[in-house]
């Protein structure tokens, strides 16, 4: 059962990855502390200062561009009033914020979902090995049962009879005793495991609803914000001069792409802080899920110790341990009580449920080889290393992207898209007020950018 641990892969995490763990930190040097997570709080700090960084820039941005929109004024000059401003540059703004938030839902669709679909597979097969173990340990806990109730009535039936088998019944009864006792432990784990990893399923499929929610958000607004600003100069076009349509549908621009800023920053933040913590638990996962249990559980504890094994191959598979111990108990006990048959069946003739002790003996010993097999390195290492896999180098790395998307946008695009769309239609309405009140050509024109209306200065 023991053997050389062969199935052990070394784990290859994403270049993403390696960059993600290589960003520098304040006060930690990026190493997981798996071990001690709970009680690390200078990594913890050390990985907070960047998003906090992004969130306070984002709110400068904020700030800055409320102040540029509704407190400076921009002072036009008459040969440039008269002129009907281009919207060739707003439009390029709405698709290049429409291309790059697409990028995003790309990215989700390349990486996210098909590594949470993966990942939800792997959990669905330990669920299917959980369930099949169950169902060996069920049977071997009525093969014990049955076994007691066997061994009782024999031994009730023929000790007085047999003087000369008494030996071989009571080591027997020592085998059916030695039995019991290791197996009822041993099942209760076996047949707690389907709940446990029910539990995880939740886990495994809300990760893609949370990032898809928060992507969600982001290109809602976008759009939103994309659809006002095209729609006010849809109708700065077809209202003929009247420019009230516009400055509201510009209000309401303005304020949503504040709160659009805001909004993708301080996501795209909080997804750069666990990205990041991902990263540096993905640098090297098997290792550090061992941690992670070892800290949870205590390194005395079942669980640490088969994750031990079956990730790293360190240490011995306890549960395969335990069935080493039940088959010898039950070999032994066949063995005692095949001594015993021949003075059993010439004495006590009136016993006859041989067969019954033969068939149960069989379905012990078929159990325990089934749960060997399912317990095998072999069989749950690839479900374990696969999770990782799809959480690394693949959830991980759509996350990653989608990060990248949100921080471009919030910090990059939409400040100056939102200038633009404001002096597009501020020139709009001082082209429009212009030709309505006939002014002179050398009269300067005053933006007021909160309103999107002139006025105008002799």
């Amino acid at each position: 059962f023991i053997t050389v641990m062969s199935w052990i892969q070394p784990f290859q995490p994403d270049k993403l990855i390696q960059f993600l763990h290589s960003i520098p930190r304040i006060g930690a040097d990026g190493t997981f502390p798996a071990e001690t997570i709970t009680t690390d709080s200078s990594y913890w700090i050390g990985a907070a200062v960047i998003p906090s960084v992004i969130v306070a820039v984002s709110l400068l941005a904020v700030i800055l561009l409320c102040f540029r929109l509704c407190c400076c004024r921009k002072r036009i000059r008459p040969a440039v009033a008269s002129q009907p401003p281009s919207w060739w540059g707003l439009v390029m703004f709405v698709c290049l914020t429409l291309a790059v938030v697409s990028l995003a839902a790309v990215q989700y669709c390349h990486f996210v979902a098909p590594g949470v679909s993966d990942a939800g597979s792997y959990v669905d097969g330990a669920y299917s090995i959980s369930i099949q173990g169950k169902t060996a340990a069920d049977q071997l806990d009525v093969d014990g049962s049955t076994l007691t109730e066997l061994f009782q009535d024999l031994n009730s039936t023929c000790s007085e009879k047999v003087s000369q088998a008494a030996q071989y019944l009571n080591d027997a009864a020592v085998g059916v005793s030695e039995y019991v006792s290791q197996m009822d432990g041993y099942t209760d784990k076996i047949q707690s495991l389907p709940s446990k990893i029910d539990k995880a399923k939740p886990i495994a499929y809300g990760m893609r609803t949370w990032i898809a929610v928060a992507m969600g958000a982001l290109f809602a607004a976008c759009c939103f914000l994309c659809a006002c600003v095209v729609l006010a100069c849809v109708l700065g076009f077809l209202t003929c001069g009247t420019v009230t349509c516009e400055r509201l549908l510009l209000r309401i621009g303005i304020w949503v792409t504040m709160l659009t800023i805001l909004l993708a920053a301080t996501i795209g933040a909080v997804a750069l802080g666990f990205a990041t913590v991902s990263g540096d638990y993905c640098e090297d996962a098997p290792r550090n899920s061992v941690g992670l249990v070892t800290n949870a559980f205590g390194s005395n504890s079942t669980v640490a110790n088969l994750t031990s094994y079956y990730l790293l191959g360190d240490g011995s598979n306890v549960l395969v341990v335990a069935l080493i111990q039940g088959n010898e108990s039950v070999t032994s006990f066949s063995d005692d009580l095949d001594q015993a048959k021949p003075s059993l069946q010439q004495q006590c003739p009136e016993w006859n449920r041989f067969e019954e002790i033969d068939s149960t003996v069989s379905r012990v010993h078929s159990s325990i080889g089934s749960l060997d097999g399912l317990l095998s390195g072999e069989s749950v290492y690839p479900l374990l290393s696969g999770i990782e896999e799809s959480f690394c180098n693949k959830v991980l790395v759509g996350l990653a992207w989608i990060v990248v998307v949100q921080l471009v946008v919030s910090l990059c695009l939409l400040p100056p898209f939102m200038l633009t769309a404001s002096y597009f239609l501020a020139r709009r309405a001082v082209c429009v007020e212009s030709q309505a009140v006939g002014q002179p050509h050398d009269m300067l024109v005053v933006v007021d950018r909160s309103a999107g209306a002139p006025l105008i200065a002799r």
